[in-house]
């Protein structure tokens, strides 16, 4: 199965890097905005709260995850075609 965010998600890698290493201290999960072309950095804690409790114990699983094996995850949102997906992405060596 293809993903159809692959390309952009690579192509937006070196914005999305540089916003988590930005906030790296607060190990944030990355919003990445489809719709309006935005990248957003947010605590854990923020974005788990505004999910429904089963969409938050599969964040938290793969948060958990992503910091045990130093990854980040980003949340793919894109609106007109309602698809909402998350990445376990690895991080690169400064």
């Amino acid at each position: 199965m293809d993903n159809p965010y692959q390309e952009l998600i690579k192509a937006q890698w070196p914005h999305i890097s540089a916003l988590y290493n930005e906030h790296a201290e607060q190990r944030p999960v990355i919003m990445m905005d489809v719709d309006n072309a935005e990248l957003h950095a947010f605590p854990f804690d923020k974005i788990s709260e505004a999910l429904d409790e089963q969409s938050r114990t599969a964040l938290t699983e793969q948060y958990q995850r992503a910091q045990e094996t130093r990854q980040m995850v980003l949340i793919l949102r894109d609106k007109e075609h309602k698809q909402t997906m998350t990445y376990t992405l690895k991080l690169e060596d400064e």
